[in-house]
């Protein structure tokens, strides 16, 4: 939707400052500014302000581009408020009664992203739909999901995640989901949530923000979300082994793509979904039962799913130098998906296989235990760890790219290596000397 700054100013209880323009799309690094002509950049947490001649703040955009700050402005048109984070929820609170009530929420700990990108694609077959871009997940990004989202949108797809208790209550509040699917619980976020019970406490304000028209959708297969159906006043839609959308037969081939036989209380279909890996499964069904739970038909939900598009660093599959298979599944690395992706590596027909594991950083206060569950994983499936940068595992580490390439060059024809990591310099790195070299041949 289209929005002047004089508008959000009020909106958001800030100080308008120059002249008003329009506004569409909602920026948060100064790296993208200039994708849209609409653009209002939002500077939070001051990190783009302290600096004048730090060519990340806004004297570097005023010119052309708005922004809003928490600080003084430095020319141009500036909305000033006290708060960044408050004033973009209450950006949200004013947008949303503009936008349609059918809204698929989605939290969890893992599998948010890409449950998010196969139930938008399935919804775009049959309505107008709007999702979260990337991970615009926060109370400081998602209010500008909505506000960012056509007036004719007839489905939302908006994804959230929470660092802290009642984050999700929060964002709930704001974008009033008449859905709501969890994906799997784990590790992530549990320091700050006071362990398992403070993540089955903080991801179930998803349910309980529900309407009782609306619909929940539940996991049979993770103790940490039993309670859940009592917790909400919606119905309820389970998926899972033995839920209301389940998996009848899971036939991975050699690239480790699926053929997925399913049941549904709106009939049976099978799918080859753009996902590589048996722990995705789960993650197909959670996305099949959230779009079915949204009004789509089973019929257009398969065709969607089928025809998604993941973002990269998901279980890419790359060909390199020496006939060595390269899986690029560095997107990020909580536990359990370090898991899920050690075992799909496992089920490679390969002589070796090795897993380039950068440090796991969600679940910060269990470092120690997190480390030590992902190498005893590794040493059961046979799998050799090269820990790139990652002392925690209590392994010999491998500091430089340069023993990585050698280790990966002296391994044999027909070999398979895993990278995989919390997303940060280390394992982008990791990611770069492999992949780069003029030898590699695509990815699928």
């Amino acid at each position: 939707m289209r929005l002047l700054t004089s508008e959000i100013a009020d909106a958001v209880g800030g100080v308008h400052e120059g002249p008003a323009l329009p506004v569409e799309q909602y920026r948060y690094d100064h790296r993208e500014l200039g994708t849209s002509p609409d653009e209002l950049f939002v500077a939070g947490y001051h990190r783009f302000l302290r600096d004048d001649t730090n060519r990340h703040t806004p004297r570097a955009v005023s010119a052309d581009r708005p922004y809003l700050c928490e600080v003084a402005p430095v020319g141009g048109t500036a909305i000033v408020v006290a708060e960044v984070e408050p004033a973009m929820l209450a950006l949200g609170r004013h947008v949303r009664p503009r936008l349609t009530d059918r809204c698929i929420g989605i939290t969890g700990s893992v599998g948010k992203t890409t449950v998010k990108q196969l139930i938008a694609a399935a919804a775009a077959t049959t309505y107008r739909t709007h999702a979260t871009p990337r991970s615009f997940n926060t109370k400081f990004s998602m209010p500008g999901v909505l506000a960012s989202a056509p007036l004719d949108t007839e489905c939302l797809v908006v994804e959230l995640s929470a660092k802290h208790r009642g984050d999700v209550r929060i964002m709930a509040e704001v974008a009033r989901p008449s859905v709501g699917v969890v994906t799997k619980l784990g590790w992530a976020h549990q320091a700050m949530m006071m362990g398992q019970e403070g993540i089955a406490a903080t991801k179930g304000e998803l349910v309980e923000a529900l309407p009782s028209n609306g619909t929940a959708v539940l996991s049979t297969d993770d103790p940490m979300v039993e309670g859940y159906a009592d917790r909400t006043q919606a119905a309820v839609l389970t998926y899972g082994s033995t839920g209301d959308v389940r998996a009848t037969r899971v036939d991975l081939a050699d690239d480790l793509s699926m053929r997925v036989a399913v049941s549904t209380p709106w009939g049976d279909a099978e799918l080859h979904p753009p996902l590589r890996g048996a722990h995705h499964a789960i993650n197909l069904l959670a996305a099949l039962a959230g779009a079915l739970a949204g009004g789509v038909s089973l019929e257009m939900a398969v065709s969607g799913i089928e025809a998604a598009t993941l973002p990269d660093h998901r279980m890419n599959m790359h060909r390199i130098a020496g006939d060595i298979t390269v899986i690029d599944d560095s997107f990020n690395g909580t536990l359990e998906s370090v898991l899920g992706a050690l075992d799909a590596l496992a089920a490679l027909d390969a002589p070796e296989r090795v897993a380039v594991l950068g440090p796991l950083h969600d679940g910060m206060a269990y470092i120690a235990e997190i480390h030590a569950t992902a190498r005893a994983r590794a040493e059961a499936l046979g799998v050799e760890i090269l820990a790139f940068r990652a002392p925690e595992y209590r392994l010999p580490v491998v500091e430089h790219r340069r023993q990585l390439r050698a280790r990966v060059e002296a391994l044999p024809a027909g070999s398979a290596v895993l990278i995989k990591g919390s997303r940060d310099n280390a394992i982008d790195e990791a990611v770069a000397e492999l992949l780069s070299e003029p030898a590699s041949r695509g990815a699928t």
